[in-house]
């Protein structure tokens, strides 16, 4: 069935695909939503990452930066953006492919992965929207890629590019950082024996470390407070733990759509970026701990939505058309989860080694920030290239099972019964 796949077959479907989706939903490009085009616009012109010549660490750099570039660049318009995305797209499918290779697996399977995050609906509709997913997709497939050639080659210089790049990826997302803890711990774990793999380890953090260092000394010496990752923490901490958002979970309205309001206070002038951020820390804490078992529900709630089927609905009125698009998102996700259940099925142990291991991590990591931090589908972007490489893995399965029967050898060297 996948004979006629190739990359370039591939790459086709994606450039047509991904064009069509953003002429389509061109009017997400001029919505600037979460204030990133108006920090890369300000770099631009004031060479300040803030507002006019008041310095912030709300939002992480990486994808201001990109749009700062864009703009000294390019007219920074609407089609300036989508030009970018539809580049960072375009790269992501085509390293897919590469890490395939990478992972074992043959020509059609790498393409089969690669297809997939192509048509990702998540990642299609994100593409049309100034929003950090699909930057964030691109480095989760750079850093996938560097940390299985790290552990092919094991050398510290392979370890010290991985370490870099997952810090890089940080100031796009805080939740590369998670990611970066859990292969650090998993690492001294495994090396524990080594010295010289432990020494690996070590050039993988060391390096992570010093490019870390510039954007929290920055913070620093401009906030007045070493932030590593951003001061938009507490506010997300706060969103997913508040009394509102409780009672409205209490009263069984955990499906139906929840309106913020002024449950969060807004930051009073007279308040400092960093104590606004600890104070939404504060208060989130308190109600949890307040109500244990709101939070133990509201956490569940997060989980459910981070790995959710159907996309959650924006607003008490859709049009029928909204609605149809999101239960069709839903058969689509239940295909790819049930595929990508059963790779997980087919690849048993080796889900537990490396290279599987790095994508098993950055599940879990996403994962655990969710559980407390407000969450929904579209955080997920950043795991596609993960789910997808699964989830080709089961469809190469199942299909080899329906043809052939009884034992089969999967293309990417996997023995399986059926």
């Amino acid at each position: 069935m996948f004979e006629c796949l190739n990359l370039r077959n591939v790459l086709v479907v994606a450039l047509l695909i991904r064009v069509g989706a953003l002429f389509a939903m061109h009017d997400g490009l001029s919505q600037d939503t979460d204030a990133y085009q108006l920090l890369g616009d300000n770099l631009a012109q004031h060479g300040v990452f803030g507002i006019g010549q008041q310095p912030t660490a709300y939002r992480p750099p990486l994808y201001p930066l990109v749009l700062s570039a864009i703009g000294m660049v390019l007219v920074p318009n609407t089609l300036a953006i989508g030009l970018a995305h539809l580049l960072m797209g375009m790269a992501t499918v085509l390293l897919v492919y590469r890490l395939a290779h990478l992972w074992g697996f043959k020509t059609e399977l790498s393409a089969m992965a690669a297809l997939l995050v192509a048509v990702d609906p998540i990642l299609l509709n994100q593409s049309a929207k100034i929003m950090s997913e699909t930057l964030a997709t691109l480095c989760t497939t750079i850093c996938l890629i560097r940390l299985t050639i790290a552990g092919q080659r094991k050398t510290m210089a392979a370890w010290a590019v991985a370490g870099a790049l997952i810090a890089v990826s940080s100031h796009c997302r805080a939740n590369f950082l998670v990611w970066l803890m859990c292969i650090a711990v998993c690492l001294m774990w495994l090396e524990l024996r080594s010295t010289r793999r432990l020494w690996q380890t070590l050039a993988f953090l060391l390096t992570a470390a010093v490019v870390l260092a510039p954007w929290t000394v920055r913070n620093w010496m401009l906030l007045g407070s070493p932030v590593v990752a951003t001061t938009h923490g507490g506010y997300t901490l706060r969103l997913g733990n508040n009394d509102s958002f409780f009672t409205h979970l209490a009263e069984g309205n955990g499906n139906t759509v929840w309106e913020p309001d002024h449950s969060i206070p807004p930051r009073d002038p007279s308040v400092s970026e960093i104590q606004y951020d600890t104070e939404n820390y504060s208060a989130a804490w308190r109600t949890m701990q307040q109500q244990p078992a709101m939070t133990c529900y509201a956490s569940l709630l997060r989980t459910r939505r981070l790995w959710g089927i159907v996309p959650h609905k924006l607003g008490p009125k859709e049009s029928w058309g909204i609605c149809s698009g999101r239960y069709l998102v839903g058969v689509w996700n239940v295909v790819i989860f049930a595929a990508s259940s059963f790779g997980c099925i087919v690849v048993r142990g080796k889900l537990y080694k490396t290279p599987w291991l790095w994508g098993l991590l950055l599940c879990i990591g996403w994962t655990v920030v969710h559980v407390l931090f407000w969450s929904n589908l579209r955080m997920r972007a950043p795991l596609v290239p993960v789910i997808a490489l699964a989830a080709a893995t089961g469809m190469e399965a199942i299909i080899g099972c329906r043809v052939r029967g009884g034992k089969s050898k999967g293309r990417n060297g996997i023995n399986r019964t059926c």
